[in-house]
């Protein structure tokens, strides 16, 4: 009749990853300290999604086989140098090109850079977490840590307003400062296609919490009916390590990013 496929529930999925958990914690008089550690690794591949499979030039095309999170675009082969390069070149169809502007890889060699040339370039999940709650107590005074780590994680441009200048008004930031940013353009979409070039690093260490903390001796307390009184400092997001350096790395379009904060309080128990 003509009607579109329906949607099916016959897709299969296969998972698999670790967990651990570390930690120490000492309790002697005086100076007393604690160390947690965790740490997960995790994957995934589609067995089935009722996919018709490409053989032999275009089996680059299939998903099946490929993460969940697979970022999919074009691999890229540097920059056209000069007209000579782009005449000699497979003929790109997003726009005309022009010397600086990103060249791709013709990989199902029809001498024609479109849909067909698409395949795995990058990952979006990372696959390893890791975590760890670092603290001691000293007599009056306790340190207490949580630091987050996330890997094998990459970012996506393409698409993103923060790496088209121009385009549809876009303001232009210091990601064009870069020594290989493509040519600008006002129109021509041809350097931002999903392509390999914009799928950078996003890997990340943060130092969620940090909080220091000091207890007044109960001995000055009682005359005021209080049983312990705690005052603290509070950070959140005190730092971020990571190779990407133009906004925070798990939020990298335009907006709100994760907000770093310090709170100063007390608590006092009667």
């Amino acid at each position: 009749a003509g009607a579109p496929i329906p949607y099916e529930n016959i897709g299969q999925l296969t998972d698999s990853g670790f967990d651990m958990k570390l930690g120490y914690a000492t309790n002697h008089t005086g100076f007393n300290w604690f160390a947690d550690f965790v740490f997960s690794y995790y994957d995934n591949v589609i067995n089935e999604m009722g996919e018709a499979q490409n053989g032999e030039e275009l089996e680059h095309l299939n998903r099946t086989g490929n993460s969940v999170s697979a970022i999919y675009g074009y691999e890229t082969d540097g920059y056209f140098e000069s007209e000579s390069d782009i005449q000699s070149s497979p003929q790109q169809t997003f726009g005309t090109p022009r010397v600086g502007d990103l060249k791709y890889v013709d990989l199902n060699n029809d001498n024609i850079i479109d849909s067909r040339d698409i395949t795995v370039i990058g990952n979006y999940l990372g696959n390893m977490d890791m975590g760890m709650r670092l603290g001691f107590v000293w007599k009056n005074l306790d340190v207490e840590t949580f630091i987050q780590g996330q890997f094998n994680r990459d970012i996506n441009l393409a698409g993103n307003p923060l790496a088209q200048p121009f385009i549809h008004g876009n303001a232009v930031n210091e990601i064009t400062e870069e020594n290989d940013f493509p040519t600008l353009t006002l129109s021509n979409m041809n350097n931002y296609q999903s392509s390999s070039y914009w799928v950078r690093n996003g890997d990340f260490v943060k130092v969620r919490n940090l909080e220091v903390g000091y207890s007044i001796p109960g001995k000055n307390l009682s005359r005021m009916n209080i049983t312990q009184m705690r005052f603290f400092v509070r950070g959140v997001n005190v730092l971020t390590f990571s190779n990407w350096k133009y906004t925070d790395p798990e939020f990298t379009n335009i907006g709100y990013p994760p907000v770093k904060s310090y709170l100063l309080g007390v608590n006092v128990n009667f």
